[in-house]
């Protein structure tokens, strides 16, 4: 656990939160406020090739890893998963 804890998160994913579009906000609000109220859910982010799923997936995993949340990217495809930090 520590060293999901000790994961880089780069000022540019930080930064990312405020680059979000309407759809991609309107998930990262949801996934972030099921996380602040501590409640049990799973979320999937679907969609075609280019209407920016790794750049949502970034946003979220920094907002959480600055927060002091262990977050670990999982995917379907092992080469997503290979280019998310801590993937």
């Amino acid at each position: 656990m520590i060293e999901d804890l000790n994961i880089f998160t780069a000022i540019e994913d930080i930064n990312n939160i405020h680059c979000l579009n309407i759809e991609q906000k309107n998930a990262y609000d949801e996934i972030i406020s099921h996380v602040n109220k501590k409640q049990n859910d799973m979320f999937s982010i679907d969609g075609s090739g280019g209407t920016g799923k790794i750049y949502l997936y970034r946003a979220i995993l920094a907002k959480l890893r600055c927060n002091g949340h262990i977050a670990l990217a999982m995917t379907i495809s092992g080469v997503v998963t290979s280019i998310l930090l801590g993937g």
